[in-house]
């Protein structure tokens, strides 16, 4: 009889971690998040020797002003990166709106050879994104991307100077920490008057302007989208939504605008 008793409690139990598992819910899934958290923290750092971060602190705008500086100022921080060679300058900043000391044209003269950025919006936009071209191999991807409304891009001075323009965008996951990012998004509705469209986030524009590509591929099977590919790099796999995960164990090298000469 105890035998039994405790065979039918080994049994409950079994049951319900199936039905837990076929249901697929937060607690499922935050043990799986939590499980590559685990993996990460357990990875050894690494410095990367190809990539240099300068940040604007609050050193940079004691020295300098208040930000946002005129634009003929962040034109003298490009022209002094560009002295150092970099394969790509990335601007993860959007530059919607003019300039109020009116320095825009020393901008646009600057942006050459650098990516700058646009943003979704989840209010209406009559306005189209910056355009970059895509060849979509297999299905239909628009119901598996990441979607927005509308779209913030840059005047179209810097868009038309600048390198490349890459969508800037980042979500959560249940829990609020970000693990994926997504390297294509869709902007804009199915139903308005403007047909939706793909558009490449911010990361895989800097690989699309290094490769000095036009386009970018995409594949996309019966489970959602499965890779993205620039050619003369190799394919990015990613998950059903067109995300890949982050790895958290890299290190760069990091200054500031007022000790960039320490590059």
């Amino acid at each position: 009889m105890k035998f039994f008793t405790s065979w039918k409690i080994v049994a409950i139990v079994l049951l319900g971690l199936i039905a837990l598992r076929l249901q697929d819910g937060w607690l499922v899934e935050t043990a799986r998040l939590k499980t590559f958290d685990f993996y990460q923290i357990s990875k050894n750092q690494e410095k990367s020797d190809q990539i240099s971060i300068v940040e604007i602190t609050d050193d940079d705008i004691d020295n300098i002003g208040q930000w946002p500086w005129p634009r003929d100022k962040v034109a003298s921080i490009l022209e002094m990166m560009k002295l150092f060679k970099p394969a790509a300058i990335v601007m993860p900043i959007i530059f919607s709106e003019p300039d109020r000391f009116g320095k825009d044209e020393e901008l646009a003269d600057a942006l050459e050879g650098v990516i700058i950025a646009q943003a979704p919006s989840n209010k209406a936009s009559k306005v189209e994104g910056s355009p970059r071209g895509i060849a979509i191999v297999g299905l239909d991807p628009n119901n598996w991307l990441q979607k927005f409304v509308g779209i913030v891009r840059p005047l179209k001075m810097f868009e038309d100077n600048a390198a490349g323009v890459g969508v800037l965008t980042a979500s959560g996951e249940i829990d609020g920490v970000v693990r994926r990012i997504p390297m294509i998004v869709r902007i804009g509705e199915v139903d308005s008057l403007v047909s939706p469209k793909i558009y490449p986030t911010l990361s895989l524009e800097v690989i699309r302007t290094l490769a000095g590509d036009r386009s970018y591929q995409m594949k996309v099977g019966m489970n959602g989208v499965e890779s993205v590919r620039i050619p003369q790099f190799e394919t990015i796999n990613t998950d059903s939504n067109g995300r890949v995960w982050i790895k958290y164990n890299k290190e760069f090298d990091r200054r500031t605008i007022f000790h960039m000469d320490d590059i």
